[in-house]
């Protein structure tokens, strides 16, 4: 085996600027291995005064993303390497045969904010091919390699919990980090939270890359949690989770000429584009903290159709929280029919606060515990999310027909039916029930008991939206804080512990 080194050169990140070697958003590197490499690291170094972000994605010759790696923001004289093998790889990269060509280095100039001077060395190790044990060495290797690569995780089928016969809620988090690449723990400590919390499924979304999957595979992990094929793509206005594929997609999604040329894409990445290659593998795509600050969603022209999932509930946005129902119900008046989730976004699985993995939950409604048939609840609106122990089963009932989260109720000949609200496992607080939005009525529950409560609607109560359809949805409200005047019911983030999905209305 011998290293040489293969680029060794300084470059400026330009805030704000662009020249022949960077766009606004990317910087642009190639360089060419020869056959028989057995692995490539990428070496940079950064000196800042401020916080800097800087991703990096390394192409292989056939168009595949070996490495992608986002590490924390951090300030003053970093030095960092990456690197790819046949047999290994750093966190974000993906093992396996390292082909001889043209490989492509991007660097993303995702948060900065001055000019940035860098070193990059890129260094290759390749095997002796006159040697006949470096020959067998590079064999084995790289066929350990290719047995490593992502396979969907494998489908597991087990009795749940059910609220009602005919059906299973399964409980989970759709939106967990770990040090792929923001997070602060390993996968394997992800997974063995999630299991102590009891979870029956888990999906790990980790920024840009899919190294994950490979390190979740590796665990050979059966039982629950069920763990999903899942990643979050973090665009400059905004962040999507994908859960359900099975190859992973190109993360760099905006709209970037110069980039599409040198990647020689068929067409410029857009959040669009993402959404259309999801749903051709049978995914599920998720717009993610919609409100948040400089990670809300702000992709105007994103056609909000091909939006499967919202998140309605993100923990760490404390007050902010409560805008999100705001504005999916917004989007749910308009027609769009979006199953709404609830998200930890936890970076630290067993930390304090905010991060702890468990506290949130969604729970769907599936036929099985596997990938599939979770995907097929959500997609249909089969789900409702919880804070705390507190659990929902919602239905409407019309001439002796049962309808549940997700279908369109049809009204019989006397235009009335009936609400029913089944709260289990909840501590006192407040029923809100919403019609198109606005607060129907709300219902004082003492706690501590397994409660149904009954509303008569009739066709009047439920108008039509501009879009011909009308929905009915709940939420419920710890009375973390008595109200002082009658009539008043505190809502807000602190004391939401059920948000459902809708029922819908054909009207």
């Amino acid at each position: 085996m011998k290293t040489q080194s293969i680029v060794d050169r300084s470059l400026t990140l330009l805030e704000g600027k662009a020249d022949k070697e960077q766009s606004l958003r990317f910087a642009r590197l190639g360089f060419s291995v020869g056959p028989a490499c057995v692995r490539i690291t990428v070496a940079l170094e950064q000196n800042t005064r401020n916080e800097a972000q800087i991703p990096i994605c390394l192409f292989d010759p056939r168009g595949e993303i070996r490495i992608m790696k986002a590490s924390e923001g951090s300030v003053g004289a970093i030095n960092r390497s990456y690197y790819v093998a046949v047999d290994s790889a750093s966190s974000g990269g993906i093992p396996g045969e390292l082909p001889a060509g043209s490989w492509k280095l991007v660097l993303y100039k995702r948060r900065f904010f001055e000019d940035i001077a860098m070193r990059i060395r890129v260094t290759a190790t390749f095997a002796d091919l006159t040697d006949p044990q470096d020959v067998e060495a590079l064999q084995r290797r790289c066929s350990e390699g290719e047995s490593f690569r992502t396979q969907p995780f494998s489908a597991q089928r087990e009795p749940s919990s059910s609220l009602v016969a005919g059906g299973t809620w399964y409980c989970g988090e759709l939106h967990v980090h770990s040090s792929e690449s923001t997070g602060r723990t390993p996968v394997d400590e992800v997974l063995r939270v999630a299991h102590e919390q009891q979870l029956d499924f888990v999906a790990v979304t980790d920024h840009f890359t899919a190294s994950h999957w490979l390190k979740l595979q590796g665990l050979g992990h059966s039982g629950r949690p069920l763990l999903l094929q899942s990643m979050e793509v973090s665009g400059d206005y905004g962040h999507a989770n994908i859960h359900g594929i099975n190859r992973w997609v190109n993360p760099l999604v905006d709209d970037n000429q110069e980039l599409a040329d040198f990647l020689e894409l068929p067409q410029r990445p857009s959040m669009e584009t993402i959404a259309d290659e999801v749903h051709a593998q049978g995914g599920l795509f998720c717009i993610n903290h919609a409100q948040s600050g400089m990670v809300a969603w702000r992709y105007p022209g994103f056609p909000l159709r091909k939006a499967d999932l919202f998140e309605i509930w993100c923990l760490p946005d404390s007050s902010t929280t409560l805008l999100y129902p705001t504005m999916w119900d917004n989007l749910l008046c308009q027609g769009y029919h979006i199953t709404g989730v609830g998200s930890s976004d936890s970076h630290h699985p067993s930390g304090s606060d905010v991060w702890r993995l468990g506290q949130i939950r969604t729970w769907v409604q599936a036929t099985e515990l596997s990938q599939p048939a979770l995907l097929d609840g959500l997609k249909a609106g089969r789900a409702y999310v919880s804070y705390g122990s507190a659990k929902l089963l919602l239905s409407v009932v019309a001439q002796g027909i049962v309808y549940g989260m997700g279908d369109t109720v049809v009204f019989g000949s006397d235009g009335s039916c009936e609400l029913r609200v089944e709260l289990r496992d909840h501590s006192s607080g407040n029923l809100f029930v919403f019609i198109n939005g606005f607060i129907h009525d709300i219902r004082y529950l003492k706690g501590g008991q397994n409660e149904t409560s009954i509303f008569v609607l009739r066709r009047e109560d439920i108008p039509s939206t501009q879009t011909g359809s009308a929905y009915v949805r709940i939420e419920f409200h710890e009375d973390v804080e008595k109200s002082r005047f009658w009539g008043m019911a505190h809502r807000d983030h602190r004391t939401m512990r059920i948000l459902s999905n809708p029922i819908w209305f054909d009207c």
